[in-house]
């Protein structure tokens, strides 16, 4: 019998534009609670996010380190969240793979909220060294990426550049690209 990927992870996709419809709170908890499921190094669990909801001061704010491309786009999600690894520990000590754990910790959450109709946008495009000072985040974490989430809204009300953007199709790497044996380097 031959098995097959689960829908939430098919149907899981970076939507250009949202639905005004809200992500209630009791919805935040279940995704950042999925996200604490996920694995990490030695359990040490280093991620961490700050979120707000639209219409709220820390919304202007998370808004506010978005370069203007990105900014172009987001005003419609109800949520922004950084998601943030903590790189070096209360002790000093680095953490090679904060980064690896918190990419975990986000797709867990991705993955659950695509099963409940809602979609992660995550970007890079965002001023990490002006969120870092004013969030007043230690240096010992990283403010790796910005997410936009939400109910997906309607396509066809984009601007021309993000209306083909969103209707392209999506275009994934073949298992043969991306696997392989010991000599697959060679």
């Amino acid at each position: 019998m031959k098995k097959q990927i689960i829908q939430a992870i098919k149907e899981r996709y970076s939507p250009l534009i949202f639905d005004n419809k809200e992500i209630l709170e009791e919805i935040m908890t279940v995704l950042l609670e999925s996200g604490t499921l996920a694995a990490s190094s030695y359990n040490n669990q280093p991620w961490r996010f700050i979120w707000a909801a639209k219409g709220t001061e820390g919304y202007e704010k998370l808004y506010s380190f978005l370069s203007e491309y990105n900014q172009e786009w987001t005003s419609t999600a109800p949520v922004l969240m950084i998601a943030i690894a903590e790189v070096v520990n209360e002790k000093g000590k680095g953490n090679y793979h904060a980064l690896y754990d918190l990419g975990q910790a986000v797709s867990s959450m991705a993955v659950q909220a695509s099963s409940m109709g809602i979609q992660f946008h995550q970007m890079g495009g965002f001023d990490s060294a002006k969120a870092t000072e004013e969030l007043k985040v230690s240096s010992n974490f990283a403010l790796v990426s910005m997410i936009a989430m939400g109910y997906p809204g309607d396509k066809n009300l984009l601007n021309e550049h993000f209306y083909k953007r969103a209707h392209e199709p999506r275009v994934r790497k073949s298992l043969k690209e991306i696997s392989g044996g010991v000599d697959f380097f060679r």
